[in-house]
């Protein structure tokens, strides 16, 4: 019987390229009210709603 290889994924996002994702996120974040979210509802709020809306999408 064979053994089983060891298959991994190459990685491939440099530090640069995740420093352009969080820059990225940040002025998404404008675009979408999760400023004005944190305004109104605090930490605990939106951590409340982001867990409802993946439990939406999930289910």
């Amino acid at each position: 019987m064979p053994k089983p290889q060891n298959q991994e994924l190459k990685r491939t996002l440099t530090p640069l390229m995740l420093w352009g994702l969080g820059v990225g996120y940040v002025i998404s974040g404008m675009y979408f009210g999760w400023n004005l979210g944190l305004e109104k509802g605090g930490t605990l709020g939106m951590a409340i709603a982001t867990v409802f809306i993946i439990l939406l999408y999930v289910c």
